[in-house]
């Protein structure tokens, strides 16, 4: 019982020293993390029983920090700097050279491998991905929410429309007080551990609605499903311009995780998908179907002809452009995966037409986006059909 006290003790401190060392990661798995250090470090007792003195040390320290009133940037930085370099000297005196030497390579492969998972972006770049991101949303999506939502309002009661009519203000002044206090924490170089993001005080009232519509609610969004796949798809394809791809996401997607980090990553992944859902349904409750959708700008891209409708082997393509500039052509199929990208190029005003050749598609449903420099975009569908 003793020993098993200490493995778990063991297991506790370890993961603390690792997510220090490793500047910060928090998603360890401390069980995990002990039998990999075990299998590969050997540690004897006598070295358990020193690292847990240095674990302790550690994770004292990092409490003292988190607590402190330092609010120096700076400063901070600079201490915890200081720490790292004690912990790992005071780790590195407690092993052999062979195991520090295999303790330092990991621990290289373990930074590395986070470097791509947190790729920040400059501020000119977040400002154009929002910008764009908020074009594609009302242009596209708005407009179709806002249909669906006006049929809603039969199915709701006079009590319940003046309800949801009072707190639509009341959110949306919530919400713009969460963004001033990041805003401002962000100023201030505040960071440490990162807490729970704060429920609206309102959720429960919010909730009870969303379960008393929830039905109709479920109907109206499953009449547009198939847009709401495009929009996902050309939503992911916007925010792809502006992020690299992320090594770790297909590792996740070609099994090579464990199965019991698996399980673990699809619990979290259920309870996620779950809290979109309601947060989903919320929205589309709260919605003002009355309120019209503001376009900055005119799309520049019309008269977008498919012939011949349904086609075989080949069809052509014609439209027309108000402005010369970069015009991208892609081919989606009615999954909104991408299946070809047709012509990325500079168009001049005026009309237009291109030839595809289908030969190598499946018979099916499939769309052309035709996609401007603002990204206003222009979508037609065909059928591919073949004896």
């Amino acid at each position: 019982m003793q020993q098993l006290k200490i493995i778990i003790a063991l297991a506790i401190v370890l993961s603390c020293s690792i997510s220090l060392l490793a500047q910060g990661h928090r998603h360890h798995n401390p069980e995990k993390m002990l039998e990999k250090m075990t299998a590969e470090l050997e540690l004897s007792d006598a070295q358990v029983t020193q690292l847990k003195a240095v674990f302790a040390k550690i994770e004292k320290e990092r409490t003292a920090a988190r607590e402190s009133d330092n609010e120096d940037f700076q400063s901070r930085k600079e201490q915890r700097r200081a720490h790292r370099a004690a912990h790992q000297a005071a780790i590195k005196n407690v092993l052999t050279p062979a195991q520090w030497t295999r303790f330092e390579t990991t621990m290289k492969k373990h930074r590395k491998g986070r470097k791509g998972k947190h790729h920040h972006l400059s501020p000119e770049a977040r400002e154009a991905l929002h910008k764009e991101t908020k074009a594609y949303k009302t242009t596209y999506m708005l407009p179709t929410l806002r249909e669906q939502r006006a049929k809603l309002t039969a199915s709701i009661s006079p009590e319940d429309q003046a309800l949801i009519a009072e707190l639509r203000p009341k959110l949306a002044a919530e919400k713009a007080a969460r963004k001033a206090a990041h805003q401002q924490k962000k100023k201030q170089h505040k960071k440490g551990k990162k807490g729970k993001k704060e429920k609206s005080k309102y959720a429960a009232t919010i909730e009870e609605l969303v379960t008393r519509y929830e039905v109709k609610i479920d109907e109206l969004l499953a009449a547009i499903e198939t847009e709401q796949l495009r929009w996902d798809k050309d939503l992911k394809a916007i925010k792809a311009k502006y992020y690299p791809e992320r090594k770790h996401e297909a590792k996740q997607e070609d099994g090579t995780k464990q199965s019991s980090d698996k399980t673990r990553h699809e619990l979290r992944k259920m309870r996620k998908k779950a809290k979109h859902a309601m947060r989903k349904k919320s929205h589309f409750l709260f919605l003002d179907a009355s309120e019209t959708a503001t376009v900055t700008k005119t799309n520049p891209v019309s008269k977008l002809n498919i012939y011949p409708n349904p086609s075989v082997n080949e069809n052509t393509l014609q439209f027309a452009l108000s402005e010369a500039g970069y015009y991208n052509i892609e081919l989606y199929n009615e999954s909104g995966q991408l299946m070809r990208s047709i012509s990325q190029s500079q168009y001049v005003a005026g009309k237009h037409q291109i030839q595809v050749d289908l030969s190598q598609l499946k018979n099916g449903a499939y769309y052309y986006r035709i996609t401007g420099k603002e990204g206003q975009q222009q979508i037609q569908k065909f059928m591919l059909v073949r004896e």
